[in-house]
């Protein structure tokens, strides 16, 4: 069995190759080719440790993972755990994966995935509100999908944001970052519009009129209670979307505007619906578009797959007999 670190991910495993393991996981979904029972809730509600299994035709995974929102005040990753992945035909333990690093990796790249299927084709700037690990990753893949010449942060925790920008302007060199007084002056100045926060309450101003044309993605909260959108994002879109449709019962950002009736469920739509590898849909990229993402065992699975398969072919991660 393979011991995939986070320094062998951070080393070897390029963003490209867990877009590719994003998309194909929300082709998966759409053709229910796949087994996912409802992932398992234990400890307490602010601090829960989840169970998420998931089973394909070749694979199964486990992810054992904890959310620990106050982690952010102590610089420790809000969620935290390991992957184990399985061969399905035997059963037999193929690696265990550092669950931490894998869910900030596909969880950027689920965000990537969205602004490369409903972002304009030339956007060109994006506003990242929150400046913690998860933050960094959505970054990361979305300028691999659009090509992003300026980033504009703002957080809540202004000691953040000058190491992050630093750290980000490492692995980005031909990008200029800016620090932004308010997130009212990050929307304004960007194509593509990232929340990827704890917050329990909106983290972008509620004006309809400052997201026309742009595209808007929630990334972080995931509870019914919470929400880090505005009303006015949802009056603003032409079309919504998520990753699965469970999100409209598990989150609050699409559960709360329907209760109020500010959108109704038909106009949700699965992300996985617009997804065509041959040609993008330019009438939907010029439109007002929103995505909201809560995270499926899929995703897990798709992209163990795919980090496995490489440190199988390349043989240098740690491999051990149980």
């Amino acid at each position: 069995m393979l011991i995939i670190n986070e320094k062998y991910m951070e080393k070897n495993i390029n963003v490209n190759t867990v877009l590719k393991s994003i998309e194909d996981a929300l082709l998966i979904q759409e053709s229910g080719n796949f087994l996912q029972p409802d992932r398992i809730h234990l400890g307490s509600d602010k601090n829960p440790f989840l169970l998420m299994p998931c089973f394909i035709d070749d694979y199964f995974s486990t992810k054992l993972i904890t959310v620990y929102p106050k982690n952010s005040e102590i610089n420790e990753p809000v969620t935290q755990g390991v992957i184990l992945l399985n061969d399905m035909k035997t059963g037999k333990p193929l690696a265990l994966l550092n669950g931490t690093y894998l869910t900030a990796l596909r969880t950027g790249c689920v965000g990537g995935v969205s602004s490369k299927y409903l972002a304009k084709k030339d956007a060109s700037s994006l506003a990242i509100i929150g400046a913690g690990v998860q933050s960094l990753f959505q970054v990361l893949a979305t300028c691999s999908v659009r090509p992003i010449k300026k980033v504009y942060v703002y957080s809540r925790t202004e000691s953040k944001v000058d190491t992050f920008i630093e750290k980000l302007s490492s692995l980005l060199p031909d990008i200029k970052f800016y620090k932004s007084k308010s997130s009212e002056d990050a929307v304004k100045s960007s194509d593509i519009i990232i929340c990827a926060t704890t917050s329990s309450t909106p983290v972008i101003p509620d004006n309809p009129e400052l997201y026309k044309g742009k595209h808007i993605v929630a990334i972080g909260t995931y509870q019914p209670e919470n929400k880090e959108l505005p009303n006015g994002v949802m009056e603003a879109a032409d079309y919504i979307y998520t990753d699965t449709l469970f999100a409209i019962e598990e989150s609050g950002d699409l559960g709360i505007p329907i209760k109020e009736g500010i959108i109704k469920k038909e106009d949700i739509q699965t992300l996985g619906k617009v997804i065509n590898y041959e040609k993008l849909n330019d009438n939907l990229l010029k439109s007002t578009t929103v995505f909201k993402s809560v995270g499926i065992g899929l995703f897990d699975l798709c992209a163990a797959e795919s980090i496995y398969k490489y440190a199988s072919e390349n043989g240098d991660s740690i491999d051990i007999e149980l």
